[in-house]
């Protein structure tokens, strides 16, 4: 039964997927493009990625403040 599932490539995919999403520089590059998507929207600010300090396991971005999702009132 188990055999059918395929444990070892599961496992390896699993393993695939988390060390993509645990490296940062990654993480930067798509967080940039996210920003270059949505520059000039009045919908969606991006913060800045700060590359001179980011490395496969340091993301810095621009420091941002904003409304909560939370606060319903506010974002109407």
């Amino acid at each position: 039964e188990a055999r059918r599932l395929h444990p070892v490539e599961v496992v390896s995919d699993y393993e695939k997927t988390i060390v993509d999403e645990l490296d940062l520089l990654r993480e930067a590059a798509n967080a940039s493009q996210l920003r270059r998507n949505f520059e000039g929207s009045p919908l969606l600010y991006v913060p800045q990625v700060y590359w001179d300090w980011c490395r496969p396991k340091v993301l810095v971005m621009e420091r941002i403040y904003g409304i909560p999702v939370t606060d319903l009132e506010t974002l109407r």
